[in-house]
């Protein structure tokens, strides 16, 4: 299975120069050794976080659950449920949740 992340060069910027999302194949990323091109997931400042479990959750902040999000896009349902697989298997990862938006 393969999915694509974003990436970008050093600046920020995709390879044609522009902040577009440009994803690229996880698969050919570690194949030509430009694994380090992926643009990670940044984790939500903690001021946000603090405003966040104040405004919409009582001050609970057990309710955040999207301190960090990395976008990864797939082209069939297959990969994807190969990788949601993977990830819930990590005996270092702990999953709270899955949105599933694929439904109607």
């Amino acid at each position: 299975s393969d999915c694509a992340f974003f990436v970008a060069d050093e600046t920020g910027f995709s390879r044609t120069g522009s902040r577009e999302a440009r994803f690229e194949s996880w698969n050919e990323l570690i194949a030509s050794g430009r694994a380090e091109e992926i643009v990670w997931a940044k984790i939500k400042n903690p001021q946000r976080a603090i405003e966040k479990a104040v405004r919409c959750y009582c001050q609970d902040s057990s309710y955040l659950v999207d301190l960090c999000r990395q976008t990864i896009v797939f082209e069939s349902v297959h990969d994807l449920n190969s990788c949601l697989r993977q990830i819930l298997d990590d005996e270092d990862v702990d999953v709270m949740r899955v949105k599933n938006r694929m439904d109607t």
